[in-house]
């Protein structure tokens, strides 16, 4: 029987025992850093045709946040002024 993302097995000595269905992939993921700044840019290709997630990270520790954004390789390339290899 298929519980959210795991698979249920069985109760074993009164556990419920689950079945993990998550597999490690392949890590298609650049990270880039502005210089000696606290700041981080982490490009994650997701599994649509020429989508990525663009994470920018702000390493300040009074103002630690990040942004996410949807972008294609070329739209990437141009605004960062980067060369992609992913």
């Amino acid at each position: 029987m298929k519980i959210g993302l795991v698979n249920w097995v069985g109760i074993i000595n009164g556990n419920v025992m689950l079945e993990n269905r998550w597999n490690k992939t392949d890590n298609k993921i650049e990270s880039f850093a502005l210089m000696d700044d606290p700041v981080k840019m982490h490009v994650i290709k997701t599994g649509f045709k020429d989508q990525y997630f663009v994470v920018d990270e702000n390493g300040w520790e009074d103002e630690f946040h990040g942004k996410c954004t949807i972008l294609t390789k070329a739209e990437i390339e141009m605004a960062y002024n980067i060369k992609l290899s992913i």
